[in-house]
């Protein structure tokens, strides 16, 4: 191969996929794409390190042989130090997929053992396939995605973790504060991508495949929408849980789009509670977010689906406890004092009209807090439209 071997590695990683496809991946051609891929890991050239690793991750997805790639977690886990984004990428994207099938061997759900071909690459003399449990490389890959899973990465890397990420949430609940904080912080163009289907026709959860640079410098890598494949009530549950911490004063336009995007399309049952409780630790910032200009879309959306839930205790119990807030909501919009940047009291109405007509329940509420309103601030009362939302 001589001077060509960079050339030679990049098309392998290229065709290992058709190979895969085509059901040719047996032992000799896997201990062919092992040994490139550690020679690929080793060169100087960023690009040939990308293909190495890609080799290795389609090894891991489309073939019976993880846990040769197991016994390699020592050799890739060295470039986690690697300063080239898309290795970063690819390395998140090989850990994700080998953690996702430890964790169905865990659960006996298959794809646990090799199917005792006897496959030669697993016999590699370098490493010991022995002599890691499935607990320690799973504690070694998370360890990797800990490295290069942070706010301080790069947005591509970043990027591409999300997508890669976001099956195993549910299962690996230490990284949901990380993810939740990444998503949030990610450029809004970048974040949205992840949380609104790129399609109404009901697809594979509308998975994109998109390019981060120009020309054919980089690979194409798949952008899911996580909002379809996450665990809603843990991601709403870690989001209200930063907003504690943190202290924050008002939402910002990613925390309206988080949130909205962690409800689930469907309330369980046996989680009506929780997201009731949910609802009362983010009241104060949604009905803040309300009179907000850029914040009122957002926040109206969140508050109809708990107040038009098909769950008659969510509905029930969400406006119960919002009577306060909109009150406080409305003498805010209408006061002279509050300097803020303010929606047009147009936008509020429709809201509150919206609402009155989903239901009696909210009808009679919302009845109940204009008038309120009307006592305790008869000047403003009158000088506002609250009186066509009575008539």
């Amino acid at each position: 191969i001589g001077d060509n071997l960079p050339v030679y590695i990049s098309c392998l990683s290229c065709l290992i996929s058709l190979d895969a496809q085509l059901g040719l991946l047996d032992e000799h051609l896997l201990d062919l794409y092992v040994y490139y891929a550690l020679v690929a890991m080793q060169s100087p050239q960023p690009r040939v390190r990308v293909a190495g690793v890609s080799i290795l991750s389609t090894i891991t997805t489309c073939s019976s042989q993880h846990h040769t790639i197991v016994a390699l977690i020592p050799s890739f886990g060295a470039l986690a130090n690697d300063e080239w984004w898309e290795v970063q990428a690819q390395l998140l994207l090989l850990s994700a997929n080998l953690l996702s099938k430890l964790s169905l061997a865990d659960r006996g759900d298959g794809g646990s053992a090799d199917d005792g071909g006897g496959s030669a690459s697993s016999r590699i003399d370098a490493y010991d396939e022995g002599a890691m449990g499935n607990d320690e490389a799973q504690e070694n890959l998370l360890a990797i995605i800990s490295r290069l899973f942070v706010v301080s990465g790069s947005k591509n890397v970043l990027q591409v973790g999300l997508s890669a990420l976001v099956h195993l949430l549910a299962e690996y609940s230490t990284l949901l504060p990380m993810f939740v904080t990444v998503l949030l912080e990610q450029p809004p163009n970048y974040r949205r991508r992840l949380l609104q289907p790129a399609g109404a026709d009901g697809g594979d959860y509308s998975v994109s495949r998109k390019t981060y640079v120009w020309g054919n410098a980089s690979r194409m890598y798949e952008e899911k929408c996580v909002s379809q494949l996450w665990p809603h009530i843990d991601v709403a549950k870690t989001l209200v849980m930063q907003l504690d911490a943190s202290r924050l004063e008002a939402f910002k336009v990613e925390h309206t789009e988080v949130f909205f995007a962690s409800l689930p399309e469907h309330f369980d049952e046996i989680e009506v509670d929780e997201w009731v409780a949910i609802f009362d630790k983010v009241r104060p910032y949604l009905f803040d977010a309300l009179i907000d200009p850029e914040l009122h879309e957002g926040s109206a959306q969140i508050v109809k689906r708990f107040w038009n839930n098909p769950s008659e205790t969510i509905s029930s119990r969400t406006l119960e406890t919002s009577k306060k807030s909109l009150l406080q909501c409305l003498q805010e919009l209408y006061s002279q004092e509050v300097q803020r940047p303010k929606v047009d009291e147009a936008a509020v109405l429709r809201f509150l009209g919206d609402m009155m007509n989903s239901g009696e329940l909210a009808q009679v509420e919302i009845r109940s807090i204009v008038e309120s309103f009307a006592e305790v601030l008869p000047t403003e009362y009158k000088a506002s439209r609250l009186h066509t939302l009575l008539t």
